[in-house]
């Protein structure tokens, strides 16, 4: 397939268009389970497993696990796209937690400093020869 111009363009506001849908919907689904730390150990694993559940419809990476014996950490990171000049810029955003067995100690939610700008996803579309998000989301540089 060729990817002209015009159909990159269009694959970007498509990208946007579904990401925007699943980052709204990931953070729906965590305001109706409100973030709880699991009240023993022996539960972090149940717990990662029902976070990355929500979080992997939306998230480009998800970073999780046990720190020493006693504590837990999770974070996904996920697109974040912001209009800019009649184009689209995309940022990442980090959603991060830390936890031990019945306490939650930290959530934060910050910005990577990191942009992307439009143009260079309408080019990763043309040179990777798609129109698919999963495609450029995954390509390996």
């Amino acid at each position: 397939m060729f990817v002209t111009p015009s159909l990159a363009r269009g694959a970007v506001r498509e990208a946007v268009r579904l990401n925007s849908a699943k980052c709204d919907a990931m953070w729906e689904a965590l305001k109706r389970t409100r973030i709880r730390a699991p009240s023993t150990y022996r539960l972090f694993d149940e717990w990662f497993r029902k976070y990355r559940g929500i979080h992997e419809q939306a998230a480009l990476l998800i970073v999780f696990g046990k720190i020493g014996r006693r504590r837990g950490a999770f974070a996904a990171f996920t697109p974040l796209f912001e209009e800019a000049g009649g184009g689209w810029d995309l940022k990442i955003r980090q959603i991060s937690m830390k936890f031990s067995p019945g306490r939650v100690e930290q959530v934060s939610v910050e910005s990577m400093p990191v942009t992307i700008s439009g143009h260079a996803l309408e080019r990763m579309f043309q040179r990777t020869d798609s129109i698919q998000w999963p495609v450029v989301r995954d390509l390996h540089v």
